[in-house]
């Protein structure tokens, strides 16, 4: 299930092109989503954070996206924030319809 945010791990680092992927994959869905075309994979997350020196350099530091905010930390970890929640809720729909028993039951 999505919610408000997700912690990626190592998202710089020797598995960082990996969990950047990833994270523009998230992105890719999302743009889908909301009728845009997708994004050009050159300008990437992995693009975005070498830009703001955050990937070679141990230092923290936000960057945002449409849809994403990515606070990066000096252990290489990132905390993703969604800034779209309706985008969120269809997304969690969608894994909903096919894969019923993932999601929790909705609270009451």
């Amino acid at each position: 299930m999505f919610g408000k945010r997700i912690v990626v791990t190592y998202l710089r680092g020797y598995h960082g092109h990996e969990k950047c992927a990833q994270v523009d994959d998230l992105q890719r869905v999302m743009h889908i989503l909301d009728g845009k075309p997708e994004p050009d994979h050159l300008q990437g997350t992995y693009a975005m954070l070498s830009s703001a020196n955050l990937i070679y350099e141990k230092r923290a530091g936000t960057i945002e996206t449409d849809y994403l905010s990515i606070r990066a930390f000096k252990n290489g970890n990132a905390h993703i924030t969604f800034l779209r929640p309706d985008l969120v809720e269809r997304m969690n729909k969608i894994l909903a319809k096919h894969h019923p028993n993932a999601l929790p039951e909705p609270k009451k």
